[in-house]
């Protein structure tokens, strides 16, 4: 692995359980970003409302405002997407207990649960990664 020269490489002493809440952004710093976040992505909605929401007639630059705000597009969408977390988060925490309650570790398995389980994302990310490469290359 090699690193630009731009790049300059920061040591720090390790990081303790108490003392990493000082490094990182706070409880309140994480709040306002993810307002800011919804805030900027009902704008864009109410911006975009009327006019390809409402037909088959939409730019790739409409198009690209939306990527990664769907769930505020729609109600539905909210929906599935929290299903889906929910489902994985299932699936994951069912299987840790199946390998606790006979007394195995099977890292590898677990992997594969969650694997299969976020195969809609992955396949979502794959597309949208195509999408950009199809859009950035032309």
């Amino acid at each position: 692995m090699s690193f630009s020269n731009r790049v300059e490489e920061f040591m720090i002493g390790q990081v303790w359980a108490h003392d990493g809440k000082n490094l990182w952004d706070s409880s309140e710093d994480k709040l306002r970003y993810r307002r800011q976040i919804c805030q900027d992505a009902k704008s864009t909605v109410r911006s975009l409302s009327g006019t390809f929401l409402a037909s088959d007639d939409f730019s790739t630059d409409d198009l690209i405002k939306c990527i990664g705000i769907e769930q505020f597009l729609h109600p539905e969408i909210a929906q599935h997407k929290k299903e889906l977390k929910r489902y994985h988060l299932y699936a994951v925490l069912k299987e840790q207990s199946r390998q606790q309650f006979w007394g195995i570790r099977d890292e590898e398995r677990l992997a594969n649960v969650s694997e299969a389980i976020s195969e809609w994302s992955r396949q979502k990310a794959h597309h949208l990664a195509v999408g950009y490469r199809d859009i950035f290359s032309d």
